[in-house]
């Protein structure tokens, strides 16, 4: 019973962040972020998560060094990776019964960018899912999702100046393959939030 509350507790409140994102415009609070304990603090989030599920979070933060850093809004960017980390749960949740629940999230920091890998080995998705994940109210996992998360982490993502990339089979996971650039010029901080990001 307590499983049961806890994950129904989890799915209102990713239910009401994902609401407040879509209608609050909010300014970006940009900040030089160290990158390790930015993954530390993401991977935090969702190991309960993962845990209750029985899925293994694969992952390479003891090889980043702890003086890089980029520049980032914090909050409105974590939400958006955890978007897709909970998503990767989910998949393997729905996966094959035969598998080991796996979710790898890795990190590669470049002088000029920080590349996230996300990828599970769950459901997958075919052609036609992948080209609409991004759709608002677009979801496919029919009365569980909202069709908000992934299309509000992709304008997170573009208020990054970042780029998203998804390969997916059915039958043999996702893989997500999001670039943040490590700096972003003052003259390309938004300061009025999402509702300047253009679909």
């Amino acid at each position: 019973g307590h499983d049961q509350v806890s994950q129904m507790t989890d799915r209102i409140k990713k239910l009401v962040l994902d609401i407040l994102y879509y209608t609050k415009t909010r300014k970006m609070e940009w900040q030089a972020v160290p990158v390790a304990d930015f993954i530390k603090d993401t991977l935090a989030i969702v190991s309960s998560r993962a845990e209750r599920n029985q899925v293994i979070i694969d992952h390479n933060l003891h090889k980043i060094p702890t003086d890089l850093a980029f520049d980032v809004d914090e909050n409105s960017l974590q939400s958006a990776l955890v978007n897709f980390l909970e998503n990767g749960i989910d998949a393997c949740v729905d996966g094959p019964e035969d598998k080991k629940k796996r979710l790898r999230f890795f990190v590669r920091v470049d002088p000029e960018k920080v590349l996230f890998t996300i990828q599970d080995n769950g459901r997958g998705m075919d052609a036609a899912t992948v080209k609409n994940i991004f759709t608002i109210f677009f979801s496919s996992k029919g009365s569980k999702g909202t069709g908000l998360g992934l299309y509000i982490a992709n304008k997170v993502v573009a208020q990054h100046r970042g780029s998203i990339k998804v390969k997916s089979e059915p039958g043999r996971g996702s893989k997500f393959l999001i670039k943040i650039p490590r700096k972003m010029p003052r003259t390309a901080r938004n300061t009025r939030g999402m509702e300047q990001i253009q679909a």
